[in-house]
């Protein structure tokens, strides 16, 4: 049993066969821009639906559509580097700052050491307490206040 081919085939614009495929209409016009259409008039180009099926049912996998899937799994990839950098870089802040607060705490400790041990209106056992309340701070640091 053979299939004939009718000639009496109905012919289908673009806009047509998008809505039968389910395609959008650029997306069916992008696929045909190769195939010689069974009718053209001015207004549009008409196919055999034995002519475009074949190809309308091509998958999209085009070298164009792999090359934007490459190009957005390197955008990705780039996010992903920039997004561990930035947290390095957060890192490395809090570690700055934090250091600065040490620095800053030592000194104060420095300084106020050496003002009590010149205070001449200080006696001998008010230094001491004053020394012994600042080794107490000295021992808990800048980490209580920073955290």
């Amino acid at each position: 049993m053979s299939v004939q081919h009718n000639q009496d085939v109905p012919l289908l614009s673009a806009n047509k066969l998008s809505l039968f495929s389910g395609l959008d209409r650029r997306t069916v016009e992008r696929k045909l821009l190769d195939v010689t259409p069974a009718r053209e008039t001015k207004r549009e180009r008409l196919y055999r639906l034995q002519d475009v099926l074949p190809i309308l049912c091509r998958p999209t996998g085009s070298a164009e559509s792999e090359a934007r899937m490459l190009g957005l799994r390197e955008r990705e990839q780039q996010a992903k580097t920039d997004a561990a950098e930035l947290a390095q870089l957060e890192r490395e802040k809090k570690t700055c700052l934090r250091s600065a607060a040490i620095e800053f705490w030592a000194d104060a400790i420095i300084a106020y050491r050496q003002t009590v041990e010149r205070a001449s209106f200080l006696t001998p056992i008010q230094k001491t307490k004053l020394l012994s309340e600042m080794a107490k701070l000295k021992t808990k640091g800048p980490e209580a206040e920073t955290d």
